[in-house]
């Protein structure tokens, strides 16, 4: 489908929130090693299609995943895992909010300035509204920068995780849907 030829070397990694990033290093790793020359790491999210609370099944895990606490720990929620890292960093909620809020306002300067209108490749999508009424549009933007963003409304909002939580829809990742790929090279082949 990309057009790359047959001889062409492929391969997926299933990491879940870091695959692209663990493409990168393959690619890097083998560079280095002398493997390979050039390579493209890639990642794709599509939150959109997909429920995470469903993600796993109880009832279809064996038994003995639940008897092992190391297994038994991979099942929890990366929502879970940012409240457990907080308490460990004795993390504050409003130094997240705050956080949370400066990096709103960068992302918003640098869409603004036009800092990355060349990295972005526009995507024509086609989606099906409430009514069941197609759209299709353009995509070619970062879609989840929140113009207007403050520490104080950041703070007004709920924890996402458990009532004593710090975790919130405004100072985490979104549910987004999107891709990026990296192309990298051994330096002595990119000056050709």
């Amino acid at each position: 489908m990309a057009g790359f030829p047959v001889e062409t070397t492929v391969a997926a990694v299933n990491r879940q929130c870091s695959s692209g990033i663990e493409a990168c290093s393959i690619v890097a790793s083998k560079i280095k090693s002398g493997v390979i020359d050039v390579g493209i790491g890639a990642g794709v999210e599509c939150m959109s299609l997909f429920d995470m609370n469903a993600m796993v099944d109880a009832e279809l895990i064996s038994d003995e995943l639940f008897e092992n606490e190391v297994a038994r720990n991979c099942l929890q929620s990366m929502g879970m895992t940012s409240e457990n890292i907080a308490k460990m960093y004795d993390l504050k909620r409003k130094d997240m909010d705050e956080f949370a809020a400066e990096s709103q306002r960068r992302a918003l300067h640098a869409r603004e300035s036009g800092w990355f209108d060349d990295e972005i490749i526009p995507v024509k999508a086609t989606y099906t509204d409430k009514q069941g009424k197609k759209h299709t549009v353009i995509v070619n933007k970062d879609g989840g920068i929140r113009p207007g963003t403050t520490a104080a409304k950041l703070s007004k909002l709920r924890p996402s995780f458990g009532k004593d939580g710090i975790s919130t829809a405004g100072n985490s990742s979104q549910t987004t849907d999107g891709a990026a790929c990296v192309l990298l090279a051994r330096r002595s082949v990119a000056e050709q």
